[in-house]
């Protein structure tokens, strides 16, 4: 009698995944499709299941679908294909997702709107975020805007005995001064020179160098390091 050999696969499909974005409302992608790339010469292809991390988005025998309800943060997007004989293999794409300073805005109204673009599959989604650009603090210049023009006032000269005013801006956090002004009032003081150092609160360092004692209504200089 005659014997067929019996073919058993152990190898499951290859795949590859691809993203292609729909359209845009304002900064956020509204819909993206999701399109999988498969072949299993043994077998064939049974069913694509479709995942953003561990959660199911979906499962059908065509390859492809399209998400509507995109989260407002860092995604990892996998399709798992199973072959007819039980054995699957997977494919992904993983973001990673950062601001975009040019997009973002500054504080307006108590509100502010950040951007953020991922690499992987090119995709924008936008926070909006209650915010306030009332004055900063020696200490602190950025402490109540994260983005916008702020001014802190403080102290310089021999004993303390000037008035110390520092304009600047708050970009995602971080001072950088743009003018400042000492009106010293008097106080005695030896040297040509005086500095003083205030921490605005881990963002960076504003070193104040004011003008030679006596001098009235000098201008300040301060550097960010």
């Amino acid at each position: 009698s005659n014997s067929m050999p019996i073919k058993i696969d152990k190898t499951g499909p290859t795949v590859s995944l691809t993203a292609m974005l729909g359209s845009e409302e304002g900064y956020d992608t509204q819909s993206m499709t999701l399109t999988a790339s498969a072949s299993d010469v043994e077998s064939g292809i049974e069913r694509y299941e479709f995942y953003n991390g561990t959660n199911l988005l979906g499962s059908n025998t065509i390859g492809t679908i399209t998400i509507s309800s995109l989260l407002h943060s860092e995604s990892n997007y996998k399709v798992r294909v199973y072959n007819k004989a039980g054995l699957y293999s997977e494919a992904s794409i993983s973001e990673a997702c950062s601001v975009d300073t040019s997009l973002s805005s500054s504080c307006s109204g108590g509100k502010r709107t950040i951007v953020y673009v991922c690499t992987g599959t090119g995709r924008k989604y936008s926070v909006t975020e209650e915010c306030s650009c009332s004055n900063g603090t020696s200490s602190d210049p950025c402490a109540n805007c994260y983005n916008g023009e702020v001014s802190f006032d403080g102290k310089c000269g021999p004993n303390g005995g000037s008035q110390l005013t520092v304009s600047g801006t708050c970009t995602n956090g971080v001072f950088t001064q743009t003018s400042s002004h000492c009106s010293y009032s008097g106080g005695g003081g030896s040297g040509s020179q005086w500095t003083t150092v205030v921490h605005d609160g881990g963002h960076c360092q504003v070193t104040v160098t004011c003008p030679t004692p006596g001098v009235i209504n000098g201008s300040c200089t301060t550097s960010c390091v």
